[in-house]
């Protein structure tokens, strides 16, 4: 595929109907039928869901210190998943999943199979 970018931008509305239509072969998630890849809740969970996600979307997780109010969220969920598994404490990290989910996985398990992680001397991905 061969594909340049326009020479002058295009509307907002052009761009949003080519999206729409190129979503029209996609899986149907909304019916269940895409396990382990989408889990469809209902419509009242997505629309919070999408809600509250607006609300963070240019921040990064990377800088804790510019954005003490997503470390925040972190530590939260990971003591409810501690309380899960009836732990008193957890340490971890979030991910925004795909290779980044599987590298911090593989890292924390086995940090002798990170070249990176053997490589700066850290202990997983908590090195980064």
């Amino acid at each position: 595929m061969t594909l340049k970018l326009p020479a002058h931008g295009t509307p907002k509305a052009e761009i949003l109907a080519r999206m729409e239509s190129l979503r029209a072969g996609d899986a149907d998630w909304r019916n269940g039928k895409t396990f382990s890849l989408v889990y469809f809740a209902g419509d009242e969970l997505l629309d919070l869901v999408k809600q509250a996600s607006g609300l963070f979307f240019s921040e990064n997780g990377l800088s804790p210190i510019a954005f003490p109010s997503l470390k925040r969220f972190e530590a939260e969920v990971l003591a409810m998943a501690a309380d899960l598994f009836h732990g008193e404490a957890a340490a971890g990290t979030l991910t925004s999943g795909g290779s980044e989910r599987r590298r911090c996985g593989s890292c924390a398990s086995t940090p002798t199979w990170c070249w990176s992680c053997r490589r700066r001397g850290c202990r997983g991905c908590s090195g980064w």
